[in-house]
Parts: structure tokens; C-alpha cells; sequence
């Protein structure tokens, strides 16, 4: 279900700080992120999804996350999709591996 703009608009306020279009969109109150840089959950689902192992999970989580300029996120196992958004910086190197060879 698609949000109304007055509710879009009043979950943006609770999150982002007054937009004068000569800063990135970033939500306030940032913390650390244990594989490196900073974040900030703005979205949880209230839907309910199963893994294969039984285990309950939110169908959604969005989070936003921080990269000062030289600062890396750590390799990490990734057990859900994930969507990237890039608001500023010249782009972002992912890498994967599929655990057959040494990365």
C-alpha cells in the first residue's frame, strides 16, 4: 500500500532534517554499524516472513548507512536481498564470494 504524501512527509520529517537541496538526505542520530561506519533503521515491516530454517524475520528492513570518504564496511555474510542507494561520492566497489576460493 502506497503512502499518502502528507504521511510520506511526516515520516520524512521524523527522520530527515529540513531539506534545502545542498545536502544529502541523511537521517539524524547515526550509530555505529559493527562492520564499519554508521546507520540508521527507517523502516521495519510489519509483515512476518519465515528462512528455510524456520527462523522468523521481518519481510523488510531498510536501513541507511554511512561511509565517511576513505572508510570501508568490512566483509560480511549477507543473508537477505539488499538494495543500495549511493545519495553522494563518485560510486562503490562490491565484492562478492561464493566460498569456493580463497577472495
Amino acid at each position: 500500500m502506497m503512502m499518502k504524501k502528507k504521511e510520506a512527509q511526516e515520516v520524512a520529517s521524523k527522520w530527515l532534517p529540513a531539506w534545502t537541496g545542498n545536502e544529502a538526505m541523511k537521517p539524524f542520530d547515526l550509530i555505529e554499524h559493527p562492520e564499519g561506519g554508521r546507520f540508521r533503521e527507517v523502516f521495519r515491516s510489519a509483515k512476518t516472513v519465515f528462512t528455510q530454517d524456520g527462523t522468523a524475520r521481518s519481510a523488510l528492513t531498510h536501513i541507511y548507512f554511512s561511509l565517511k570518504p576513505g572508510e570501508v564496511s568490512r566483509f560480511h555474510r549477507v543473508t537477505a536481498d539488499e538494495i543500495w542507494n549511493l545519495y553522494q561520492g563518485s560510486g562503490l566497489n562490491l565484492y562478492t564470494w561464493d566460498g569456493t576460493n580463497i577472495p
